[in-house]
């Protein structure tokens, strides 16, 4: 049996800065939160799916359990915000926990190595690379915020929060999400039945009133301004479910009548009737894993089917990454 392994880096957590949304620029802008696997052992019978969704066996962690470590990136185009923190939660904690959130700012060896961003920037530092950061004139790498890390065991949550005050924080790198700005494991006990299991980041309180949720605030002529960021989840699936991103009545193709289950279950859904798509079928509707189901996403079904009506080739993941 051989484990998804984790190696933990960095992480950071509270401070709200608040007031009323709007961005001068385009008022409906945000940066989007996601995660990323970061570092895994070969591993028996793992699918890599897409970005975000991954399926193992439950015969690989059936012995031991088996562990996963990944990253939490912020994709921000704007490079405009002085203060962003995403908090994040797997609903399963009876079998699913998440631990070990790294604080970026702690060191993680005695001696500093050398890295070059995708600039050909060079830089040395002991502490794991962080995408809000400047270099030093001596080549040294210097945080340009404050951080900050929480986890809950209660509620199995993590959150991290970077801030600057009042002044955007400087990236480090080409884009915002060059460098991730922390790891975690995600651990699986040996007794984990198939299902679904979903890391989400928290958009709105979910256990309690005044819990803290994702945020994050922009520099907007000189005032802080509050925004609700884009968030996508990594989901992982565990057991023998016949997976096809796209194919909701699984038939093994994509087509026309996929695009019209995702609309009717986005119709459904927004009238109030859920359940119109079984769980594994809302698995496969969600193509771009915002966990929203809508006509975001019959556009991209119809667009692959397009696609391969014309002779296309590539998977509907390589076709969308294009």
């Amino acid at each position: 049996m051989k484990k998804l392994v984790a190696f933990c880096t960095s992480v950071i957590t509270a401070i709200s800065i608040s007031s009323a949304f709007n961005v001068s620029a385009d008022e409906n802008y945000s940066p989007t939160f996601y995660f990323s696997l970061n570092a895994v052992e070969e591993f028996e019978e793992i699918n890599y799916i897409s970005n975000n969704v991954i399926q193992i066996s439950s015969d690989s962690i059936s012995d031991s359990g088996a562990v996963l470590n990944i990253g939490v990136y912020i994709d921000d185009a704007s490079k405009q915000s002085c203060a962003v923190s995403p908090k994040w939660k797997c609903a399963d904690k009876d079998y699913v926990k998440l631990k070990n959130l790294v604080n970026p700012s702690d060191p993680i060896s005695t001696d500093a190595s050398e890295y070059i961003t995708s600039l050909g920037q060079i830089f040395t530092t002991n502490l794991s690379p962080f995408p809000y950061a400047k270099i030093n004139s001596d080549g040294s790498l210097k945080h340009d915020a404050t951080v900050i890390t929480n986890s809950d065991t209660d509620y199995n949550t993590m959150a991290i929060t970077a801030v600057k005050s009042l002044s955007p924080m400087s990236v480090l790198g080409a884009a915002t999400d060059e460098y991730a700005l922390t790891y975690f494991d995600v651990e699986f006990s040996s007794n984990t039945p198939d299902g679904i299991y979903e890391i989400y980041f928290l958009t709105e309180p979910e256990d309690y009133s005044n819990q803290q949720f994702s945020t994050g605030t922009f520099m907007t002529n000189n005032l802080p301004t509050s925004y609700v960021p884009n968030v996508k989840s990594f989901t992982v699936i565990v057991g023998n479910y016949d997976y096809l991103l796209g194919d909701v009545n699984k038939d093994k193709t994509i087509n026309a009548i996929d695009a019209s289950m995702i609309l009717t279950a986005y119709a459904e859904e927004s009238t109030g009737n859920i359940g119109f798509l079984s769980d594994a079928q809302s698995l496969v509707a969600d193509i771009n894993k915002d966990s929203s189901i809508n006509a975001v996403d019959a556009s991209a079904v119809l667009s692959y089917y397009a696609y391969t009506s014309t002779g296309g080739t590539d998977s509907i993941v390589d076709f969308l990454t294009k």
